[in-house]
């Protein structure tokens, strides 16, 4: 073979330059596949010097190279490639490579020579094993968490999916004659049985839920969202619902178009969805046991406050009037008369706090003069035993009924009596007014603020209890809270449509 070189005019030092230009390892041998010639890649490769690798036979590295001439065989050159053949270094350790092998005939099919180049396929086989086991290992994670794996071609509404992804929407195995027809028409046709087309998935889909998803679909589609997740809701042929929950994104581009390939996951939420509306059951239960709770309270204190103003206080009032007349008819001396003005007196005291009591219990003038005039009272007294500034703006009239009314009053009471006992305020702002649809309350303080463990509900029922008020009449409480600023918080309930 050098003599060929020769011949053309082609010196070994140029073939040995030529050679050391080509990254992978090129190792020429004799007929007898001993080494003759071997570039600078091909001894970084076998881990020996050019001068140890010379007149070594190339099987010494690469124990299964095998090359057998075909008798049949006539032509000058005949190349074959072999992947993945052992690499036996100089040090000792292996490796894999891929063997291209150009065998040199002459006229008569006689071998001239062999020239091996040789690609170390170690690392990326390595690499390739790395991604299996990868790959086995997410496989794994996806059937331990029930996950279903899903991509969608949006040029033609092709669907590839797992099996487990058409259970969950109980498809069967079997694809339609729709989809079979679609998947020939599209660009994927080689997806076999786990693909359908995306008009039979949406055929499972519950119609409440299906323009949602559609719509969120879409977003990502035509670049108004990179991301879509929603759970949603599927009917099964033997007319059971699941709730599934879907999670798709942005995967890449086709080259060919601007179209995108959406892929994504969808897990079988039911279980989770029916604790959830179990629990939401409870909760309205429970809300509305406290509702009625609550009712049954209040008219309890209702009764107990008129029996207590109209009987106590109606007793207290007649022992007075009887120790006046005593007073007045009969000649006492200063001792008995002084006592008969003390028990007076301990009378009009103790008429005054059973009308504290009562008003406590349940404020009869909130039946009589209304709402308003009941908060611009009950500030007036609060003012009075806290000694705290309270400014009010309230309209003359606020439209709402009995016991949304009773409610207000009570939120507003709770709300004072927190400010009294906590805020360290010196000023509130008693603010209401309402609109056609609403009634909006505000109580504002210049205190310390809402502790944290108050707003996460730790410290007490206050909070709690105002929220619960609030929704017992689908209003809601909101709170502005700064620390060291003050707080302000607004009470908005619906006022009641007129019959």
């Amino acid at each position: 073979m050098a003599d060929t070189f020769e011949r053309a005019g082609v010196s070994r030092i140029d073939i040995e330059q030529m050679l050391d230009l080509v990254s992978d390892a090129v190792i020429v041998c004799s007929p007898r596949a001993e080494i003759q010639c071997i570039n600078n890649a091909g001894v970084c490769l076998l881990g020996i010097t050019e001068k140890e690798a010379l007149g070594r036979p190339i099987s010494d590295f690469l124990p299964g190279l095998r090359w057998e001439r075909d008798p049949g065989q006539t032509r000058a050159l005949v190349t074959r490639r072999m992947e993945g053949m052992n690499l036996r270094r100089a040090e000792g350790d292996a490796g894999e490579v891929d063997v291209s092998l150009a065998s040199f005939l002459d006229g008569s099919g006689k071998l001239q020579g062999l020239v091996c180049l040789i690609d170390d396929v170690s690392q990326r086989m390595r690499t390739e094993r790395e991604l299996r086991r990868a790959l086995d290992r997410l496989d794994m994670a996806i059937e331990s968490a029930d996950l279903a794996l899903w991509s969608m071609d949006s040029r033609t509404g092709i669907l590839d999916l797992n099996t487990h992804w058409k259970e969950l929407l109980g498809i069967a195995a079997e694809r339609t004659d729709s989809d079979a027809a679609a998947a020939r028409a599209g660009a994927n046709t080689d997806s076999g049985e786990n693909s359908i087309h995306l008009r039979s998935a949406l055929a499972r889909v519950h119609p409440d839920d299906r323009y949602s998803l559609v719509r969120r679909t879409l977003a990502v589609c035509r670049g108004r969202a990179d991301h879509f997740g929603m759970d949603f809701r599927v009917l099964w042929p033997q007319g059971e619902i699941k709730w599934l929950s879907i999670r798709g994104r942005l995967a890449r581009w086709h080259q060919q178009s601007d179209e995108p390939l959406l892929v994504g996951t969808l897990a079988d939420v039911t279980r989770r969805r029916t604790e959830e509306q179990r629990l939401r059951a409870t909760s309205e239960r429970l809300r509305a046991l406290s509702v009625h709770l609550e009712s049954i309270r209040e008219e309890e204190n209702a009764r107990v406050a008129r029996e207590v103003h109209d009987e106590v206080g109606g007793a207290l009032t007649a022992i007075k009037l009887g120790l006046s007349a005593v007073r007045s008819r009969l000649g006492l001396d200063p001792v008995v008369a002084r006592r008969v003005a003390d028990l007076c007196e301990l009378a009009d005291a103790t008429t005054q706090r059973v009308r504290k009591v009562s008003t406590a219990l349940h404020p009869h003038m909130l039946n009589t003069l209304g709402l308003a005039p009941t908060l611009l009272w009950y500030a007036k007294e609060f003012s009075k035993f806290s000694g705290i500034k309270v400014d009010v703006v309230l309209p003359e009239v606020l439209a709402l009924d009995s016991h949304a009314s009773l409610a207000v009053y009570r939120l507003v009471q709770e709300a004072l009596t927190n400010v009294a006992r906590h805020a360290k305020a010196t000023e509130v702002h008693l603010l209401a007014s309402q609109d056609e649809s609403n009634l909006y309350v505000t109580v504002q303080d210049n205190g310390v603020g809402i502790s944290e463990a108050a707003l996460a509900g730790s410290g007490g029922f206050g909070i709690q209890g105002m929220r619960e008020r609030c929704a017992q009449f689908d209003g809601e409480m909101t709170i502005d809270n700064e620390p060291g600023m003050g707080a302000t918080l607004m009470f908005t309930l619906p006022i009641p449509a007129e019959p």
